[in-house]
């Protein structure tokens, strides 16, 4: 025979995954005092697991954010390389180098954030180049 209170703690944890947290939906659901959910969900059983939980949650969106930086990186390298747009094509450059990966590090330390990004490649490197000559021949000079 399982114990009561753990069948109840597991489908607390369920409802509290499984939607946005109403604790008095829960309590009803469960037909328990809302302070004894109170109390249950205070347990350091209830806690850690919410924590390895809120963990996995966040290491989950971590990697959506790098899927879709990832993305924007490909979407920026295309806009340097193929618009027709100097100023567009100057700004995608511009962005691309404040894509480096010590600066979008969300856990970088202060220290990491001090190291030099790594190199660019050759080829994303030539790219920039050329976009950013055909940016400074098309504009007028501020020297002069």
């Amino acid at each position: 025979m399982t114990d009561p209170t753990k069948d109840i703690r597991q489908a607390v944890l369920e409802d509290l995954l499984a939607a946005p947290a109403d604790l008095r939906r829960i309590a009803r659901k469960q037909r328990i005092p809302l302070d004894e959910l109170g109390r249950m969900l205070a347990e350091p059983e209830t806690i850690a697991t919410l924590r390895a939980f809120t963990g996995i949650h966040d290491a989950t969106a971590s990697l959506a954010i790098g899927r879709a930086r990832i993305n924007a990186i490909k979407t920026l390298k295309s806009l340097a390389r193929d618009t027709e747009h100097p100023e567009t094509s100057r700004k995608a450059c511009v962005d691309l180098i404040k894509c480096a990966p010590a600066q979008l590090a969300p856990s970088a330390s202060a220290q990491d954030a001090a190291q030099p990004s790594p190199p660019i490649d050759d080829q994303t490197r030539a790219m920039l180049r050329q976009a950013l000559d055909a940016v400074a021949a098309q504009s007028p000079e501020d020297d002069a």
